[in-house]
């Protein structure tokens, strides 16, 4: 079973670790999920709403840009955060593995999973 996952940006998908310090990392094909869930899992309806998600109208990349814009700037002087593994403290599990993720560190992950 895993044990924590955290979001990975660079693949746009989710990275997990499960208690043997086992990483797994899931991600989707957008040009073949639609094709996917509409033959192998014969749900049109779900095809439909995972097509409108990967190929927005111009007026929906418009509206997500503005609530990105407003919500989610971050400040001129913020910088990723990096961990070593003696500063996790009490952190919360699914950011440090995110954090590690991030920024490469999958070692760490693989370590901080065994503590």
């Amino acid at each position: 079973s895993i044990f924590l996952t955290a979001i990975h940006e660079p693949s746009s998908g989710i990275i997990g670790v499960n208690r043997k310090g086992e990483v797994l990392s899931v991600s989707v094909d957008d040009d073949n999920i639609v094709s996917y869930i509409t033959d192998t899992l014969q749900k049109p309806r779900l095809a439909q709403l995972m097509d409108a998600r990967i190929n927005p109208t111009e007026t929906e990349k418009r509206k997500v840009a503005q609530h990105m814009a407003t919500h989610n700037s971050p400040t001129e002087t913020e910088e990723p955060l990096k961990l070593e593994l003696g500063e996790v403290g009490d952190r919360d599990p699914e950011q440090v593995i995110q954090c590690f993720a991030e920024t490469g560190q999958f070692q760490k992950i693989i370590l901080y999973a065994k503590k």
